[in-house]
């Protein structure tokens, strides 16, 4: 994972276009994950929270009907609007627009700011400040993501074949990304702004189980594989279903959501 994908705004605005997709085919994350954010953060009930990147709402569902006041910010309009219909219009919940860097929190104040797999889109020159700016004293950052952390499977060689021969550019960034690697250069952009205390790195590994046709849904909402040309998206996916065929029609997808955590700088 690019830790510049801010600049890619043509990638960043592609997930409205398919919100309604992403809201169904997208995986959510471990119930561990948030009761470990809860637990780091000392969340009582009352507590303000503001998230960055709502999507269609995977993350923001952790936090519902917890006793939480929960900020949603989320630019893409049509993002928005199936993120409030799929969570059925919560009371604890208020959506606003805009990108992160340009809203406008009206004197808002937070216990803790969270972003499950957004806060890459966001300039992060501008973000973490704001997020400083923004949470209460001795609040809480807490950044995570689902990541792939490899496989030994016979299955995932075949997938990376398919994608060197009909995406060799998404191949290049998929496959030759180090899952320790992309870790560590984010605990570095966090410990390089200065703005928070110790940080720490909790995983949580899990799984889901694939057939051919789950597996091409899924990866229909990711942005490098929208702005395919159409032609070689649909030699790629048809590849992608031979290979899961050749395999019984079931992959076993690996991830690990990994959770970066700080509470601001004492002053």
């Amino acid at each position: 994972m690019e830790l510049n994908m801010h600049l890619n705004t043509e990638r960043a605005e592609a997930f409205n276009k398919v919100a309604e997709e992403y809201e169904r085919f997208r995986p959510g994350y471990p119930d561990a994950l948030r009761d470990s954010i809860e637990q780091l953060a000392l969340l009582r009930p009352g507590a303000d929270l503001l998230e960055i990147g709502v999507g269609p709402g995977q993350a923001t569902r952790l936090f519902l009907n917890r006793g939480f006041r929960i900020v949603g910010n989320e630019p893409g309009d049509q993002l928005r609007s199936v993120a409030w219909k799929s969570l059925k219009q919560p009371a604890d919940l208020s959506l606003e627009g805009g990108n992160f860097e340009d809203w406008d929190a009206a004197d808002r104040k937070f216990d803790l700011i969270y972003s499950g797999s957004a806060f890459h889109w966001v300039n992060p020159e501008v973000g973490f400040p704001k997020v400083a700016r923004l949470l209460r004293p001795n609040g809480c950052m807490a950044l995570f993501w689902n990541m792939f952390p490899g496989n030994d499977d016979p299955i995932w060689t075949d997938i990376e074949k398919a994608y060197l021969c009909c995406a060799p550019s998404i191949a290049e960034k998929r496959f030759n990304c180090e899952f320790d690697e992309t870790i560590e250069k984010r605990r570095q952009q966090i410990n390089q702004t200065g703005l928070f205390g110790e940080l720490t790195i909790h995983h949580f590994p899990w799984s889901k189980t694939f057939t051919a046709q789950e597996f091409i849904e899924l990866h229909m909402t990711y942005s490098d594989h929208i702005l395919l040309p159409a032609d070689q998206r649909e030699k790629l996916f048809a590849e992608l279903s031979a290979v899961i065929a050749r395999y019984g029609n079931k992959l076993i997808r690996p991830w690990d959501a990994v959770l970066f955590f700080a509470r601001l700088k004492s002053a």
